[in-house]
């Protein structure tokens, strides 16, 4: 759907919503899952900025697990963080 709307001529919002979130590890499956997304979007070209809420990476439980989960690739090799911090930089 965002590629259509691309062609359009719309610039398209994902909102990642998450004001209930009360887990750990769905604030780190979130996390991870919000940067796939950018990744996707940036791989695809799309014409779209994802819009992230705190409490989806786990504000309600913990501040320290939001900045864990701020690379939303702690699973993963924590080498990649300074180019995802560049795409999303690229991507504002």
């Amino acid at each position: 759907m965002i590629p259509q709307l691309n062609r359009e001529g719309f610039q398209v919002t994902v909102d990642n919503l998450g004001e209930l979130v009360n887990s750990v590890e769905f604030a780190r499956e979130h996390a991870i899952e919000c940067i796939q997304g950018i990744r996707l979007i940036v791989h695809h070209q799309l014409n779209t900025e994802m819009s992230v809420k705190l409490t989806s990476l786990g504000l309600d439980i913990c501040h320290d697990i939001v900045m864990e989960n701020k690379h939303g690739n702690h699973m993963e090799d924590s080498s990649r963080s300074d180019a995802i911090l560049e795409v999303y930089k690229a991507l504002r």
